[in-house]
């Protein structure tokens, strides 16, 4: 049986505590609009991924409630960013910005006739 992510939309301002316990030590803060990603669920209490080393916990409804954080069904997960790559004419780019920076060349260097 495969686990099924869940992942939750940030909606009104709340805190991430370090236990279960609400009484536990507060470890950060939710930032509005931003997605976090659920590793578990118990009730009203959302344990999410902080970093690639920590997790918290996050209540989804407030004690007056409001809604804190929104699940996110439906919507797919957004791509990673890709990094960027040279074209052709980034090279060509910088090996003008090297012959303005030194004043030499490339053809000549590259052969030892300079």
């Amino acid at each position: 049986m495969t686990k099924r992510q869940m992942r939750f939309r940030v909606l009104k301002p709340g805190v991430i505590k370090r236990g279960f316990e609400k009484e536990s030590a507060q470890i950060g803060s939710l930032e509005v609009g931003s997605v976090i990603e659920a590793l578990e669920r118990r009730g009203n209490r959302v344990q999410a991924r902080i970093s690639d080393t920590q997790t918290g916990w996050v209540s989804v409804i407030s004690q007056k409630g409001a809604v804190i954080i929104e699940e996110i069904i439906g919507e797919p997960e957004p791509e990673p960013e890709a990094s960027p790559t040279k074209s052709e004419d980034d090279e060509e780019e910088s090996e003008a910005e090297w012959r303005r920076r030194t004043g030499r060349d490339v053809e000549a260097v590259a052969y030892g006739n300079e």
